[in-house]
């Protein structure tokens, strides 16, 4: 790829590059692909580094507001969170795919209002409990079916559906979506601009194998695993709510082998995803009508605190990778806080299409300063709360409270009961029983 123009960008003009007179406005809008990983922390790009260099303006503060797949993909198809499109889980009654078809039969998803201007095409990772039919707003649609129970799942006798009869190619899973993907971008007719949207299921762990498998040329590759963090095996708990404080320890060997098998999915997903943005560049040479966004839909712990999953308020399932390439735009590392509903209000306004949302665009100068966060209300642990720059405040269904100052403590090692700012907490509460959450109380 050519080198990516280095220019001098403050934030406060992020939003003005996309002003251009309209003697020089490009012949149409630019084309957008967006890549959502699944499962992948904020920390693990170390493993990805074609992706980022593709990929050069990084946001440090990009989160989730109800860290697990199906709310936070609900949230980028619609731009909505969850208290306007209703899918607060992975299963019906109260999320997957059930839960979205209901809130897209009245109303737009990003795709639909593309639709009438851009070749849309996805691959990848669609809803758990999908159906199998075909979404609306698609001219292209190639969807995994990974429901039901196979050890290798997703990564091999995955089944893809869509605009195309079914088939279970063989081989691994990101191979089968990059040709795909790929074919639809040299496809795609040249006088319309592409949306082409990305979702490898790269690096959600792989059915009853509780990790996930690389390709085979990584199978057994050397990678560097940093240093675990204070909060992994956490020793005293007792701070922690119930479901937290009973937790036996982990071994390290545990957790260094779903560390070690992460990183080795991710140099996977690496390569497919260069793959991808190489057919684009195919299409577009140098990029120069192309706006890139890469994220992931929720974080993961790995042992942190005992747990070694998601759909927790703790800051390794919050947090996510977010990532841009703008032609206008050179590296930069931009701080302030981000939510996954920006990337539907980011793509509509490159776009020039009109399409409510929660969000605002990354371009923007400034972001929120605070996020209320909820989530896990089919499990024990229900929990709704507000994250700002500094503070955390989440109270759970069943009273407990955990309060952070990830400026002083950002392991969320002390629990300080008490001591957030009174407006925090009087804030949290009232968006808390606001949105109605449900089986908030139960």
């Amino acid at each position: 790829m050519q080198a990516v123009r280095r220019v001098s960008v403050a934030m406060a003009a992020g939003a003005a590059l996309l002003a251009v007179p309209a003697s020089q406005a490009e012949p149409r809008p630019p084309d957008v692909i967006l890549i959502v990983t699944d499962d992948q922390r904020h920390d693990s790009m170390r493993y990805m580094p074609l992706t980022r260099q593709l990929t050069p303006v990084r946001f440090t503060q990009a989160l989730v507001a109800n860290p697990v797949c199906c709310p936070s993909r609900a949230t980028i198809l619609s731009g909505q969170r969850a208290e306007e499109h209703g899918v607060w889980s992975n299963k019906p009654p109260l999320g997957g795919y059930p839960a979205f078809a209901a809130w897209d039969s009245a109303n737009t998803t990003l795709p639909e209002a593309l639709n009438d201007t851009y070749h849309t095409g996805f691959a990848g990772k669609y809803f758990n409990a999908w159906d199998g039919s075909l979404p609306t707003g698609w001219d292209s649609f190639w969807g995994l079916q990974h429901d039901r129970p196979a050890p290798g799942l997703p990564y091999y006798g995955f089944s893809i559906v869509g605009t195309e009869p079914e088939v279970t190619p063989p081989g691994y899973v990101l191979d089968a979506l990059t040709q795909r993907l790929t074919r639809f971008i040299a496809t795609a007719p040249a006088e319309a601009p592409l949306f082409a949207y990305y979702a490898p299921p790269a690096p959600h762990n792989a059915g009853s194998i509780g990790r996930p498998i690389p390709a085979p040329a990584d199978i057994g590759r050397r990678v560097f695993l940093p240093p675990l963090p204070p909060s992994a095996n956490e020793a005293r708990i007792g701070d922690k709510p119930s479901y937290i404080a009973k937790r036996t320890m982990l071994s390290e060997a545990q957790i260094d082998r779903h560390r070690r098998a992460t990183a080795r999915t991710l140099r996977s997903a690496d390569r497919s995803i260069a793959a991808v943005i190489a057919a684009q560049e195919a299409r577009d040479p140098g990029l120069e009508n192309t706006v890139i966004i890469f994220t992931s839909d929720n974080g993961l712990l790995d042992g942190e605190h005992r747990w070694t999953s998601k759909s927790v308020p703790y800051e390794e399932a919050l947090r996510v990778p977010m990532r841009m390439y703008h032609p206008e735009l050179g590296t930069d590392t931009i701080g302030r806080m981000v939510t996954n509903a920006d990337v539907a209000a980011t793509i509509a306004s490159i776009a020039g299409v009109d399409l409510p949302t929660a969000g605002r665009s990354l371009l923007e100068p400034s972001g929120p300063s605070k996020l209320l966060i909820r989530g896990a209300p089919d499990t024990g642990h229900a929990f709704c709360g507000l994250r700002t720059a500094r503070w955390k405040y989440v109270r759970y269904a069943s009273g407990e409270v955990e309060i952070y100052d990830l400026r002083n403590d950002p392991w969320e090692l002390r629990n300080l009961p008490g001591r957030a700012p009174e407006g925090i907490v009087g804030r949290a509460l009232e968006r808390c029983g606001a949105i109605g959450m449900p089986n908030w109380a139960a």
